[in-house]
């Protein structure tokens, strides 16, 4: 909750009242004047996690009881962004759900995946800054990786938010980016099932044969080359295997309900492995 320099008791009382930090405004207002504190309200962002009496918010804003104790926010990786907005809740003041989606967007993968401690007061604009700001100063100690990869940025974070979603050991990722990669190269459609998960949230058990058939530029089953763009935000193990891809005999993969990779060199043995592995559970 905000007071501004020079709000008077009344106007903090009835703004109190209306976010239903004290449920009757003029017990505080009367507080307040009959204290004679009533213009020694100190001014700044203070943080309620729960409605409380009038005459602890009357203490409060008098000596300055702003409470702005920083939440621990964990975004897991290969989050996207309009999975983060559950993890801010109402947690934030100053969070604005559709702000946060609009500004996110344009960010998309580079919205780093890790543990903040935000201030309760932060606006939205510097979650998303907060963010992107450690994505920068984590991929810039790969800088040279990166140039000497001959990929460019964009390609790589698109790559790496696919291999996040598509395996989880770090074995996995880089056998998967080098699949990936490969398809990439010989114009081979890439085949993969998670942006699907990002266009209609569903999972590689839920899709069906229209899914597979839509007519959007994320369906990489039906357009070359990578989506348009990052399908989540990964991790340094996703990103360092996209830059560095493992190379093998491999061109198929696919992965069992545990979470298991079985890797083939020809679709005659893909298609025994999803037999095996997919279709017999």
């Amino acid at each position: 909750m905000r007071i501004q320099n020079g709000d008077t008791a009344r106007a903090v009382a009835e703004s109190f009242g209306k976010e239903k930090i004290v449920r009757y405004p003029f017990v505080l207002i009367n507080i307040l004047l009959l204290s004679g504190q009533g213009k020694n309200i100190i001014a700044g962002d203070y943080f309620f996690s729960e409605p409380i009496g009038a005459f602890k918010v009357a203490q409060r804003i008098v000596t300055g009881e702003f409470d702005l104790t920083p939440i621990r926010v964990t975004i897991p990786e290969g989050m996207a962004s309009f999975e983060m907005v559950k993890l801010f809740g109402n947690s934030f003041y100053y969070f604005d759900e559709k702000k946060f989606l609009k500004l996110a967007e344009e960010k998309e993968g580079y919205l780093f995946p890790d543990t903040y401690f935000i201030f309760p007061n932060a606006t939205t604009e510097e979650i998303v800054g907060q963010l992107s700001g450690t994505f920068n100063a984590k991929i810039s100690k790969y800088e040279q990786k990166i140039k000497t990869s001959g990929k460019n940025i964009k390609d790589i974070i698109i790559m790496a938010s696919i291999i996040e979603r598509e395996a989880k050991k770090p074995e996995d990722k880089n056998l998967v980016s080098g699949i990936l990669w490969k398809r990439f190269y010989i114009k081979m459609p890439l085949q993969v099932d998670a942006p699907f998960a990002y266009i209609s949230d569903k999972n590689t058990y839920e899709l069906t044969e229209d899914d597979l058939k839509q007519d959007s530029p994320y369906n990489t089953y039906k357009h070359l080359g990578l989506p348009p763009g990052p399908i989540s935000n990964p991790g340094i193990e996703s990103i360092l295997a996209a830059i560095s891809p493992k190379q093998s005999q491999y061109l198929y993969y696919l992965s069992d309900r545990s979470g298991n990779m079985h890797y083939a060199a020809t679709f005659e043995e893909h298609k025994r492995n999803k037999i095996l592995y997919v279709n017999s559970l």
